[in-house]
């Protein structure tokens, strides 16, 4: 669940106003994976003792998490002291003052379309879905990066990357509801990602649910139909 806690909220958006540390986050945000200080400090360019002093107040503040692992291709006695690895937390961090609980509500619809047997409900649900993911997609995101597919899906609040042909998301945008109702809420992820592509004029492309631990369920393949 997100924070709920204005003070602790706060405080760790308020963290991210040093540009060195808002450059660090992005950076492990981006690469999905635990990092070490010296890449970290590689990244951005700055030194290895000022990225782990930054590393080290995001940790305090919620928003990265640190684990330890020996490098790859080290084991046994001689391998050494495991590395300081950085990676984000799965919960995100709300703000709202004065307190707001919208995920509250959103909780209650998609219990309640849960429990609702009409077909023709759910229909309406992907049909909003899509209509809201083709609403998302701006003239602005298509024109934000090399490419276009990933400069929308990013403008979205996704966190798109390549694997091979194949384009995944990191973040899913209803991580919470997914807990409770992963069926539906999986199912209005593929509904956004659809109406996106379809604004796009992705006619080479489909999306298609390949759900996996750490990732998004929904993944973008070649539409052998349409190549």
């Amino acid at each position: 669940m997100p924070q709920r806690d204005p003070d602790t909220g706060l405080a760790a958006l308020a963290s991210l106003t040093d540009a060195t540390r808002l450059a660090l986050y992005n950076y492990v945000q981006r690469e999905g994976e635990a990092v070490s200080r010296d890449a970290a400090a590689a990244a951005i360019g700055i030194s290895r003792s000022l990225a782990a002093y930054h590393l080290d107040r995001l940790v305090d503040s919620g928003l990265l998490r640190v684990r330890f692992a020996r490098p790859e291709g080290r084991s046994g006695p001689g391998a050494g002291r495991p590395a300081k690895l950085y990676e984000c937390t799965d919960h995100a961090v709300e703000v709202s003052v004065p307190r707001r609980n919208y995920q509250l509500a959103a909780r209650a619809f998609v219990g309640a379309l849960a429990h609702d047997l009409d077909e023709g409900s759910r229909a309406a649900l992907q049909a909003a879905s899509r209509t809201l993911g083709r609403a998302m997609i701006t003239e602005g995101a298509r024109a934000g990066g090399e490419d276009d597919l990933v400069a929308g899906l990013a403008a979205m609040g996704y966190q798109p990357y390549m694997d091979g042909a194949t384009v995944r998301l990191r973040n899913c945008l209803f991580a919470d509801l997914t807990r409770d109702q992963q069926e539906l809420t999986c199912s209005m992820n593929l509904g956004l990602i659809e109406g996106a592509l379809e604004a796009l004029g992705e006619d080479g492309r489909k999306a298609c649910l390949d759900p996996a631990e750490g990732r998004c369920c929904v993944a973008i393949v070649a539409d052998s139909a349409n190549s």
